[in-house]
């Protein structure tokens, strides 16, 4: 990937963008110059993206539906993905400008004509329902799962074995995040979704994806509410740091981070061994993921995680209770100033509910009440699949 992030540097000396294009060579040029920038995985995520929208849009200057309609279709699926991947900016509205880029994208990309193309955006386009913070939830996810379920009437494993496994994965992280319904059934749908997606992303030929999907996979262990506590949170720990292994810092740093920050909540959840210790390695975990969950360059992840801290101070039974409680309290305040309830409800929603409680626990210190927090409910911290 660093080989691959400085041979897209050639576009800078070239002046691709300088003035606006006039052939579909030159359109074609910066259509794929936006895709491979929307890949990268090093160097400013943000800055990257909008390069990418940048060089999306001078390709649909000269794209038109009617003269070029498929390669009109791919920019705009294109367009879609660096749309729904931007990190920063009003986060429901970019994803809301992918979804139209994508259904612009399925006039062309028919089941019938470009059935290939037609799954691929009808997968990204369950990608963005899943991830819309705002409105029904229960309705964008059954949105996304019925997206990814269409693609894999063309998506199968013998013909489209990746794209197969990845539907497959996709999958997996909506059953695990649908509100409604049997949970435990959910979730389980979600394990074997996710297992599925493994008999094809091995770690030899997919790292990353096999990655991924170990994430994603851990993330359904950690939180099946029925079972085995201990032994489903510890599975979910060995999937986490199974991803580690190719999520590093240096080559893949959000999944890197995001894996980090999902570790943490299995730490700080389990429910055997010396608690201390374990919350103690969430806050390491939890504290490591912000080197790359930025304020400014994250700004959602890093409220998130922010809000994770928060609930591991929170519970914290060793040290200076008060100021494992203000450290808490600042954490809170902090994922504050990105979740509102405008922009996302229900994490707004949850974060005040932690917040209070810190708040709550610490008046009753002030007031002589006892300092271990035990007659208090944990706080929920919440997971964020990629």
């Amino acid at each position: 990937m660093r080989e691959h992030f400085g041979l897209l540097r050639w576009w800078e000396p070239v002046g691709l963008l300088e003035s606006p294009l006039f052939s579909a060579e030159a359109a074609r040029a910066c259509d794929s110059l936006g895709g491979e920038l929307w890949e990268a995985s090093l160097g400013d995520q943000t800055a990257n993206l909008r390069r990418a929208i940048e060089c999306h849009e001078a390709a649909l200057g000269v794209y038109t539906e009617q003269a070029f309609p498929h390669d009109w279709a791919k920019a705009q699926n294109n367009m879609g993905n660096a749309w729904g991947d931007l990190p920063t900016g009003d986060r429901d509205a970019n994803l809301r400008r992918a979804i139209d880029h994508y259904e612009a994208a399925l006039r062309v990309r028919t089941e019938q004509d470009f059935p290939q193309d037609w799954a691929t955006t009808k997968n990204n386009l369950g990608a963005t329902w899943w991830d819309l913070p705002t409105g029904d939830r229960d309705a964008n996810l059954r949105r996304a799962i019925d997206c990814y379920e269409a693609a894999l009437r063309v998506f199968t494993e013998p013909a489209f074995p990746q794209d197969w496994a990845m539907a497959q994965n996709n999958l997996g992280t909506a059953w695990q995040a649908l509100p409604s319904g049997d949970r435990d059934a959910n979730l389980r749908r979600a394990i074997e979704y996710c297992g599925a997606a493994l008999r094809v992303y091995i770690e030899p030929a997919f790292p990353p994806d096999w990655a991924m999907a170990q994430n994603n996979l851990g993330e359904a262990w950690g939180t099946l509410p029925t079972g085995d506590r201990d032994a489903n949170l510890r599975q979910a720990i060995g999937c986490y740091e199974a991803a580690l292994r190719v999520f590093t810092e240096q080559d893949f740093p959000q999944d890197w981070a995001t894996t980090l920050n999902n570790l943490g909540i299995a730490w700080s959840y389990l429910p055997t061994g010396d608690r201390n210790a374990n919350l103690r390695r969430a806050i390491e975990c939890i504290e490591a993921a912000l080197r790359v969950f930025t304020e400014q360059d994250f700004p959602q992840d890093w409220a998130e995680t922010q809000n994770n801290l928060g609930a591991a101070w929170w519970a914290l039974p060793t040290g200076d209770r008060n100021a494992n409680l203000r450290r808490a309290i600042a954490c809170y305040e902090a994922a504050l100033r990105i979740r509102t309830e405008g922009a996302f409800p229900r994490e707004h929603a949850q974060t005040t509910a932690n917040l209070r409680t810190a708040r709550e626990a610490l008046g009753r210190l002030g007031d002589g009440g006892g300092g271990s927090g035990d007659d208090c409910t944990i706080p929920s911290p919440v997971r964020g699949a990629r």
